[in-house]
C-alpha cells in the first residue's frame, strides 16, 4: 500500500471517529457515555453528582476499589452521559471524610440533638470517657458545632470513630451503633432550632454519605425513629419537613 492510500484511510477512519466522539477540554463524549478527565480536587462522589449518575454505576463502569481513589489527569467513563459537565471541586474536609470510610456496613444515618446549649468534639469526648466510661470515647461518628467552645458554627467535626470506621455509641435500637452513622448536632432543639449554617452543613455531610454509601433518604432517621427507641432526640423542634425536602432535591433519583 503506497503512503498516499495509507494517509488517505488515516483520514478517513480520523473523520469516522470524530462522528461519534466530540472533543472537550475535559474530556470527550462518544454515543455511550463520556469519558471525564479528573481534575484536581474532584472526588468520584462529586463527579457522579455532576452528571446525575449513581456513584455505583460509575465505580462498576471503571472497575474501582471501594476506597473510591482516583487522581488528577485520569479518565472516567460515565456510561449513559451526553455531554461533559464542568465539575466544581469539593472541599477538603468532604474529601477527607470520603477517604476515610471504605466499610459497606452503613445501611442508617442517625441524627441525634446534644440537649445541651453548648459543646464541642472535644467536650463530649470528655464526658462520654468519663461519665458513660466509653473506652472509644465520643459516642458520634460527627458533630455539627454550633459556635461555642470556639468552633465555627456549622463547623463538621470528624469524630474518632468514623476514621477508625469502629462502632458508634449513639444508638442501640435497631442495631444503630453497628450500622448507623451518628451525627449529633450541638443543641437543644426541645427548645430553639438549629442555626442555618448547622441544617445546611448537615444537608452537605448526610447528602455525601447517602450517596457513598447507597443510603436511601428513608433511612436518614432521628434518634427516636429507629425501631424500639423511646426518646425525643433530636428534639421536638427539628424541622424534618424542611430537612427530608431539601435532602430529596439533592439525591439523584
Amino acid at each position: 500500500m503506497s503512503r498516499k492510500v495509507r494517509r488517505f484511510n488515516f483520514v478517513v477512519a480520523a473523520v469516522s471517529l470524530a462522528a461519534v466522539v466530540l472533543i472537550y477540554s475535559g474530556g470527550f463524549a462518544t454515543v455511550n457515555g463520556v469519558y471525564h478527565r479528573v481534575r484536581k480536587g474532584e472526588t468520584v462522589w462529586r463527579i457522579s453528582r455532576g452528571y446525575c449518575v449513581p456513584i455505583e454505576q460509575v465505580r462498576k463502569a471503571n472497575n474501582l476499589p471501594s476506597s473510591m481513589k482516583i487522581r488528577a489527569g485520569q479518565y472516567l467513563f460515565i456510561p449513559g452521559a451526553e455531554k461533559v459537565v464542568k465539575i466544581e471541586p469539593e472541599d477538603y474536609q468532604i474529601r477527607y471524610i470520603l477517604r476515610c470510610g471504605t466499610s459497606n456496613r452503613w445501611k442508617y444515618v442517625v441524627i441525634h440533638h446534644s440537649a445541651t446549649d453548648k459543646g464541642s468534639a472535644r467536650v463530649f469526648d470528655r464526658n462520654h470517657r468519663r461519665q458513660r466510661h466509653f473506652r472509644h470515647g465520643l459516642g458520634y461518628q460527627f458533630v455539627i458545632c454550633n459556635g461555642s467552645y470556639g468552633r465555627k458554627d456549622g463547623q463538621i467535626e470528624v469524630g474518632w470513630r468514623w476514621r477508625e470506621q469502629l462502632d458508634g455509641a449513639h444508638c442501640r435500637a435497631g442495631n444503630g451503633n453497628r450500622i448507623g452513622i451518628g451525627i449529633c448536632l450541638v443543641g437543644n432543639f426541645n427548645e430553639t432550632r438549629p442555626s442555618r449554617k448547622q441544617f445546611n452543613s448537615l444537608i452537605h455531610l448526610v447528602t455525601h454519605l447517602c450517596y457513598m454509601y447507597n443510603i436511601p433518604v428513608e433511612n436518614v432517621r432521628g434518634h427516636g425513629e429507629m425501631p424500639g427507641a423511646n426518646t425525643e432526640c433530636p428534639g421536638k423542634n427539628f424541622p424534618w419537613s424542611e430537612f427530608r425536602k431539601a435532602l430529596y432535591e439533592r439525591v439523584c433519583k
